[in-house]
């Protein structure tokens, strides 16, 4: 049974050395309160939304400091992230974290332990150029950036960590969360509104400050298997989204989400109205070639493939000695088995060039040498290490190999059938179902040797992963069709934007926290505490979908079993009173010019069940009313008019009035409220014409009483 955690204040500390651009509206001596997990006695049942979950919100106008409030915690956590990798030698593909200076701020969240209810008080700190985390009694501080001696005293009884090793830092996991950031808006993480933090960069082992660079930048690359404790998403190149990648990428992390949910008994609603229906395979353009051709005289793919098929077939060149490291026959190499040879040769180049874990092998891992020979003198011990290297993918049960595995599960079962099986025949196939791939797939497999099966796959590896571990290799794309509640099939991409927009959210979320939870290498930071943060979350949705977005998020994470192995702390910051009705107010932040407004005492009502237009009300400080502007400026000039003694005012007359309130007024109060006006204005008119009229007839008659006058 996994623990439950939730981030529960932010302490930003007084003191006349803060980084003002990180400041902004946030307030020097400000305690900004999350929930009340962190209290002796809680406010909330600790499964209260679902054991292992906790959710927290902050609310506030625009322009209130809560993207700065956020702003801050991800300088925090990449702060921390240049300390934990500071010590440890970099891969070329890796981030090189640069440390924003003169941050004066506490970051505390808690542990709550599941079967007695004890609480474990954590705080992440980070004061000037020391970085320094507490877990209960254990607490610890890093070798402070620039060597300055102004904290000693705060920090004097932790533990020194200094010349990390990556055994080392395994050790710590237990000590940490990691954070996954969702914002799609497009003002944020614009990178010229970082530039003025200053950035400290590590050149030749000493940090040298730089203006002009931003350390945002750094926060979106990838491949460093999950070291750096944030990731943001979606991914930004210096500011910019690549909607189209993006999408491609969500068609991945979707499929095996889809799947799931298809072969689920009940509840097979993927999403709010739809279900899985199709899912169709096609052999991709070749742009896996064409990356590898490149690097050879080739001249077209044919050609580069000739080249390749040679090599596999001489054991004398690199890709013949990866093929037959994993066990294929490399005399079988042409056709489609040829093409899987290619990837599984390109991967593993790929693997041992970007991780960390695979350092000692980095010179093998060259895209360039997928057709090269190996030289005589070398040759017994490259192909030593291609041995150790293959073993040692093989034995790796994270992320990081899961596309080996799909190829390997393929070339095994093509290894026990002819070209002219039915399985040859459905690859070669202009498109092949998931269905059918799966099922003749799946008969095959049995008749793989036991053994083979415990080295090719991951046998302890959990429902999405096993689901994950079986797809097609990626030499095939995927087209996805869902059916809606009334059985039509609607095609993945065509889905409405708020549609999509919540596929995008929910699928790189699951997609990162599988990631996370395949991770267990003694030699890597295992996070088992996972700290979500969606920004904007109701962007593009409808009303309904916000109103299910809470209630879907906790469905997610529960139905796909991830809670039995993660903890996880939500932190929603919305402007949508249908999502914030699913959080009890002691779960709120609430901002208002940069401070924390104290909810029990400003904020009456709680939003948790309440009636949308109260929350409207309080809990996003609309003090003049639920009506637009423009409405309730016409509203207020026909009133003012009505009011008035004049025939005319403002552009304003009794029929154009009287057109306005039965033709354009859709509140029904306000409606019969006007009519009321109207028909006072009506009649005072009348009565003052009546009188104007009397008045006349006097002057006229001279006072005289004229019978039939």
């Amino acid at each position: 049974m996994i623990a439950n955690f939730a981030l529960t204040r932010l302490v930003i500390r007084k003191d006349d050395r803060w980084n003002r651009n990180v400041l902004r509206i946030l307030k020097q001596g400000e305690q900004y309160q999350f929930n009340g997990y962190g209290d002796e006695c809680g406010s909330l049942e600790r499964d209260f939304f679902a054991a292992g979950v906790t959710i927290s919100a902050i609310v506030g106008k625009n322009g209130s400091g809560k993207s700065s409030l956020l702003d801050l915690t991800y300088r925090m956590f990449n702060n921390l992230g240049y300390c934990l990798k500071r010590s440890l030698k970099h891969k070329p593909t890796e981030p090189h974290l640069g440390f924003v200076p003169d941050l004066y701020a506490d970051l505390d969240f808690v542990v709550i332990d599941p079967k007695t209810d004890v609480k474990t008080y954590c705080c992440i700190h980070n004061y000037g150029d020391t970085v320094a985390f507490e877990y209960g009694k254990e607490k610890f501080k890093f070798h402070r950036i620039r060597g300055k001696a102004d904290n000693e005293d705060e920090f004097a009884g932790y533990e020194p960590l200094e010349s990390l090793t990556r055994k080392e830092l395994g050790k710590l996991s237990h000590c940490l969360f990691y954070t996954i950031v969702i914002n799609y808006s497009m003002q944020a993480f614009l990178p010229d509104e970082y530039t003025s933090d200053g950035t400290l960069w590590l050149q030749d082992n000493e940090p040298i400050l730089a203006m002009k660079s931003t350390w945002i930048d750094e926060m979106f690359h990838k491949n460093d298997g999950y070291m750096t404790p944030i990731v943001l998403n979606p991914y930004r190149n210096h500011g910019t989204i690549d909607m189209g990648n993006i999408d491609e990428l969500i068609d991945t992390y979707a499929l095996s989400l889809l799947i799931f949910y298809k072969n689920r008994k009940r509840q097979k609603e993927f999403m709010p109205g739809y279900t899985t229906g199709r899912i169709e395979f096609s052999r991709n353009d070749g742009k896996l070639i064409d990356k590898c051709r490149q690097f050879t005289g080739a001249a077209d793919r044919q050609q580069f493939m000739n080249l390749f098929c040679d090599a596999v077939k001489d054991p004398m060149h690199y890709a013949s000695q990866i093929v037959r490291a994993y066990g294929f026959d490399t005399d079988r190499a042409n056709g489609m088995t040829a093409e899987l040879y290619l990837y599984l040769v390109y991967k593993t180049f790929a693997i041992a060039a970007k991780y960390a874990d695979y350092e000692v092998y980095s010179e093998i891992g060259r895209v360039r040498n997928c057709v090269k020979p190996i030289g005589d003198a070398d040759f017994e011990k490259v192909c030593s290490s291609i041995r150790d290297l293959v073993k040692l993918i093989l034995s790796d049960p994270s992320h990081i190999t899961f596309k080996i595995r799909q190829t390997c599960y393929l070339l095994c079962c093509l290894e026990l059938v002819n070209r002219n099986s039915h399985l040859g025949k459905m690859l070669q196939c202009e498109r092949f179902t998931i269905d059918d791939y799966v099922l003749l797939t799946s008969v095959i497999w049995k008749q793989v040797s036991q053994e083979r099966q415990s080295v090719m796959m991951n046998g302890k590896a959990q429902y999405l992963e096993r689901i994950i571990q079986t797809l097609p290799p990626p030499l095939f794309n995927a087209n996805i069709v869902l059916k809606n509640k009334n059985g039509v099939e609607v095609d993945f991409h065509h889905l409405s934007s708020g549609e999509r927009q919540f596929m995008h959210t929910l699928c790189t979320m699951v997609y990162h926290i599988n990631n996370i939870r395949t991770i267990k290498s003694t030699t890597r930071l295992r996070y088992r505490k996972i700290n979500i943060v969606l920004d904007e979350a109701e962007l593009c949705f409808h009303p309904e979908m916000q109103r299910r977005f809470v209630d879907a998020l906790i469905k997610y994470l529960s139905v796909t079993g991830l809670t039995w192995y993660c903890a996880f702390h939500i932190l929603i910051v919305t402007h949508s009173p249908f999502i914030l009705s699913d959080i009890p107010q002691c779960n709120i932040l609430y901002l208002e010019e940069g401070r924390q407004i104290n909810g029990e005492n400003a904020i009456t009502v709680n939003p948790f069940g309440a009636n949308v237009n109260d929350v409207l009300a309080q809990s996003f400080f609309l003090d003049r009313g639920f009506v637009g502007e423009f409405a309730k400026k016409k509203i207020e000039g026909i009133v003012s008019y009505l009011k008035s003694d004049k025939l005319v005012k403002d552009g304003w007359n009794m029929d154009k009035a009287e057109r306005f309130i039965h033709r354009i007024i859709g509140e029904p109060i306000i409606r019969k409220m006007l009519e009321d006006m109207l028909l006072a204005a009506i009649n005072e008119a009348m009565r003052k014409i009546d009188e104007d009229s009397e008045k006349e007839l006097s002057a006229v008659t001279g006072g005289l009483n004229i019978p039939g006058l």
